[in-house]
């Protein structure tokens, strides 16, 4: 047996210190450890969550359209009136077709669809795109453009006559909600990717070919180095605008930072607006109208 005195007590102990402190070191590593995998579990289960209770909104109860009405009465009418915005297009992003999809109840299995393979409920995304169409129209918005990326939705036979016909329903009810107001229904635009190829191949040709004389030629040569008139040159040609005018907002639904391909010569002043593909099933009344503020109080600025 060793006993410890004076200085030799001292050294003994260090030792035992030393063991002590390195075994608190470890437990709050561990603990923190523990608690970095909890709070990631607890996100990635919320976020799930989310995810299908959008996802079951979107498949069993469509919103109620006059709920969204009420909802939206809290945003002040008299900036909304001043917004000027007559068109509004809206982008779905492939995401968005899948959400709406019903070919298969597996989640994991949707992300390996191809387009053609889609199946749209489309009940259930006209009476979605109709309750836009009904919010447009008691903003005084005349054009409404429904634009997807793979253009599942453009192929859709009777799918644009079905829509307006179903805005023009809507507002029957609608109307006698809003005293004083007479609703018109906005037309409705229904366009895919075809619509933005089908110019730029056709000037492309047209620049790239042989002109009728040397003077044609040279003014194709010219158009091709001076930006400003090729634009000029597709401004004069009707047959490039697909849309009756230019959409002063596009909401695109889409987890990515782009257009998706809408036709380019379409947006050069439009206010671009950008939401996730998911929150496209929860879209009410007071989200449209909230983009239409933003908008009116927007700073904009059209150059001299």
């Amino acid at each position: 047996m060793c006993v410890c005195e004076g200085e030799s007590e001292r050294e003994c102990e260090a030792p035992r210190v030393s063991q002590q402190r390195e075994r608190a070191w470890y437990m709050r590593q561990v603990v923190r450890a523990w608690l970095v995998a909890l709070v990631y579990v607890v996100v990635n289960v919320l976020d799930a969550l989310a995810t299908m209770r959008e996802r079951a909104r979107a498949a069993v109860a469509p919103a109620n359209p006059q709920k969204a009405q009420q909802r939206g009465q809290g945003i002040s009418e008299e900036e909304l009136e001043d917004a000027h915005v007559k068109h509004v297009a809206i982008v779905l992003d492939p995401e968005v077709i899948r959400i709406w999809n019903r070919s298969t109840r597996d989640p994991a299995a949707q992300p390996q669809l191809k387009a053609p393979e889609l199946r749209i409920d489309i009940e259930m995304l006209v009476d979605k795109l109709a309750q836009i169409g009904v919010w447009s129209s008691l903003r005084k918005l005349r054009f409404l453009t429904v634009y997807d990326s793979v253009g599942v939705v453009a192929a859709l036979p009777h799918f644009r006559d079905r829509l307006q016909s179903s805005i023009e329903e809507r507002l029957v009810p609608a109307h006698l909600q809003q005293e004083n107001k007479f609703a018109v229904a906005p037309t409705c635009c229904v366009i895919g990717p075809q619509h933005a190829r089908a110019p730029l191949v056709k000037y492309a040709h047209r620049l790239a070919g042989r002109g009728k004389s040397r003077r044609d030629e040279q003014e194709r040569y010219a158009a091709v180095q001076d930006p400003v008139a090729l634009v000029r040159l597709l401004d004069e040609d009707p047959e490039q605008w697909v849309l009756p005018c230019e959409p002063e907002v596009l909401v695109v639904f889409s987890n990515t930072q782009s257009v998706l391909g809408f036709p380019p010569w379409q947006i050069r002043l439009s206010h671009i607006f950008f939401r996730p593909a998911r929150s496209f099933a929860a879209f009410e009344r007071d989200d449209f109208d909230s983009i239409l503020l933003a908008h009116r109080r927007s700073e904009q600025r059209y150059g001299t």
